[in-house]
């Protein structure tokens, strides 16, 4: 059904759901916002932004509904790929992102302890950018007290990559291969 749609025209690019083009077919013209393709069933839990890597950071709303459904599929392409039980890691970017922090909850949801957390941008206790770094340590907090495993995150910009290649190369020369949860291009750093 929706390869039929797709074949009949029926899309829409990137470039139009992040609200950066109008959507442009014969005969319509509609000018569109990021918040214009939010699910208006999701209830609003939080608002992260993107990474921003591709252009200026976006503001999303996260919904606790979807990410545990998320996590149903998280779980399955670790059991797949014989990821469970082996030491995790993070390098996403730290709130008011909201990859790290949704990685963070499947992890914990799941029973996967995490050995690290590195972020590419740093957390920081000055400024606007402070309410961040509290949430982040409030989590972190709440985490350990609740008897999980959780490292708070520490700075690791792309040109530093080595660093999180040593903790995967001397993870697999122990009993199991880590997993890292990153973007693909720090994996291919």
């Amino acid at each position: 059904m929706l390869e039929e749609l797709f074949v009949a025209g029926v899309s829409v690019s990137l470039e139009e759901v992040k609200g950066k083009r109008q959507v442009v077919r014969p005969g319509l013209e509609i000018s569109v916002e990021a918040s214009d393709f939010d699910n208006p069933l999701a209830t609003c839990h939080w608002k992260a932004t993107t990474g921003g890597s591709t252009g200026s950071p976006q503001r999303l709303s996260a919904d606790f509904d979807g990410l545990e459904a998320d996590t149903a599929y998280y779980r399955l392409c670790l059991e797949a790929f014989d990821g469970l039980d082996r030491p995790g890691g993070l390098w996403l970017m730290a709130p008011p992102g909201m990859a790290s922090l949704q990685q963070l909850f499947r992890s914990l949801k799941i029973g996967e302890g995490l050995e690290r957390w590195w972020t590419p941008t740093p957390l920081s206790w000055h400024g606007p950018s402070a309410r961040y770094a509290a949430f982040t340590a409030l989590t972190v907090a709440l985490a350990r007290h609740a008897g999980k495993r959780v490292p708070y995150p520490l700075h690791l910009p792309a040109e530093s990559a080595v660093v999180a290649a040593r903790w995967l190369a001397e993870s697999a020369s122990r009993a199991r291969p880590a997993v890292l949860s990153c973007t693909a291009s720090a994996a291919a750093r």
